[in-house]
């Protein structure tokens, strides 16, 4: 498998992973060994039948991507649906991001500067980590990660 079909098998797979790996401990804290363990598999033998009924349509329509998968299934209706879908997905994503980036840099700058961080100063954080990290990566169109979300003809 070439270099750019290994980044895209990743990425994929982490979709469909996301960071829920990171609650396993507590939902088998929660749940016991023999019920956590029959959940995990039963959610993880459903995500992979989910996953190849999305990839075997795909592959048998020739659609590569979501909105044009829920095109051919529901219309124009269908297509928009999937679009404001997937724009509120990616909204809630960059808010989390912005949080827990928020959450995370206050405790390293308070290792910088050695005293307790103000409200005001976390707010400046968070702007300049949005203004000098987060918009000059996502205006960069040569992008590994974002040449495979181009609509394709």
């Amino acid at each position: 498998m070439a270099l750019t079909g290994l980044r895209k098998t990743v990425n994929f797979m982490n979709s469909i992973v996301g960071v829920s790996v990171l609650t396993l401990p507590y939902c088998f804290k929660q749940c016991g060994l023999v019920l956590g363990t029959l959940l995990l598999i039963f959610w993880s033998w459903l995500t992979y039948e989910s996953s190849m009924m999305v990839v075997n349509t795909a592959l048998k329509t020739s659609k590569k991507t979501y909105c044009g998968l829920a095109q051919l299934s529901f219309g124009k209706i269908g297509k928009l649906t999937s679009e404001i879908c997937i724009l509120g997905f990616m909204m809630g994503v960059c808010t989390a991001f912005h949080v827990v980036m928020g959450d995370l840099a206050v405790h390293l700058l308070q290792g910088f500067i050695g005293e307790e961080v103000t409200q005001n100063q976390r707010v400046l954080l968070i702007f300049a980590i949005g203004w000098l990290v987060v918009l000059p990566l996502s205006l960069t169109l040569a992008s590994d990660s974002g040449s495979s979300c181009q609509p394709q003809q």
